[in-house]
């Protein structure tokens, strides 16, 4: 399982440049509720995208199917007086080869396999923002006994 909150400590403590700049979902919902920009620049905000889920495998008695978990980190990075955004994607460039580096390969407690990177894309230029999103995953296996 890959918890919202693990994914911003682990941010927190390992992307230097996003350190203190993590926050959850919620908090990106009302900015964009109230047609605003986060006040600092960078941010990262976590996101949970819910699972894919892999072929099931039943035997007797039980119930076995592997689930990908993913999660998403949306990355703000302030663009007024930056038309074309060339210094905020470069930012963005530096903060996505941070935050792979800190977070892919990682194994959460409990865990069977560790963080993997999914994908990773630009979601919006505009209004002096660039969001960008990466997709992070991580593979775990659902088991019911029946």
């Amino acid at each position: 399982m890959i918890s919202m909150s693990d994914v911003r400590a682990r941010i927190d403590a390992n992307v230097a440049p996003l350190a203190g700049r993590v926050e959850e979902v919620a908090d990106l919902a009302e900015l964009v509720a109230r047609k605003a920009l986060p006040q600092r620049s960078p941010m990262a905000y976590v996101i949970p995208l819910g699972f894919n889920a892999g072929a099931s495998m039943d035997a007797t008695g039980a119930h076995m199917q592997v689930l990908d978990q993913a999660v998403g980190v949306v990355l703000y990075v302030e663009a007024s007086g930056d038309p074309k955004a060339k210094r905020a994607l470069a930012t963005i460039d530096t903060l996505e080869a941070a935050l792979l580096a800190g977070v892919c390969g990682w194994v959460p407690a409990g865990a069977i396999d560790a963080v993997r990177a999914v994908r990773g894309r630009l979601v919006s230029v505009t209004a002096g923002a660039v969001l960008y999103q990466i997709d992070l995953a991580l593979q775990t296996q659902l088991r019911i006994t029946t």
